[in-house]
């Protein structure tokens, strides 16, 4: 038996390549966040009414981008091509609604020896590369005022 590093074993903060992501680990997931982010689950906005849209932020509509677009981006990062796992990584994501790119996002991903052995450099690396792209979301015109719209990714690996 092989054993792997886990990179996430406490709840507290990790810097790497100028990113602080604070880690939080609950009994079966850690969540990993840029702790810049200001706007992923913290309420979305109508930017014209200043006010937030009347629906509580768990019933708020996700999004999802096309997979072809942003799979391709996280295996060539996050996935070894030598390796075959039974893992999941899920990526939410603050969507544009006018220019549909990312503007910021956060991991959350099942405690395995898989997932707990990708070191920060790599989810760092990754956040770079999808951050500003257009990952072919189809968003809603209704919620065209929003600061952001929630995405959604499930990456099975």
């Amino acid at each position: 038996m092989v054993c792997s590093q886990d990179f996430y074993t406490d709840t507290g903060l990790i810097t790497v390549d100028n990113i602080t992501y604070k880690v939080v680990r609950y009994n079966h997931v850690i969540h990993l966040e840029n702790i810049e982010n200001t706007l992923v689950d913290r309420g979305i906005i109508n930017l014209k009414t200043n006010k937030p849209y009347d629906i509580p932020g768990d019933m708020f509509p996700r999004y999802y981008p096309r997979p072809e677009k942003i799979k391709i981006f996280i295996d060539q990062i996050i996935h070894p091509k030598n390796k075959e796992y039974n893992s999941l990584i899920d990526i939410i994501m603050a969507v544009d609604p006018k220019s549909c790119t990312v503007k910021e996002l956060y991991f959350d991903f099942y405690v395995d020896e898989s997932t707990v052995s990708i070191p920060p450099k790599k989810f760092a690396e990754l956040e770079r590369a999808l951050i500003g792209k257009n990952f072919g979301f189809k968003l809603d015109d209704c919620y065209i005022d929003a600061n952001y719209l929630r995405g959604y990714f499930r990456y099975e690996f």
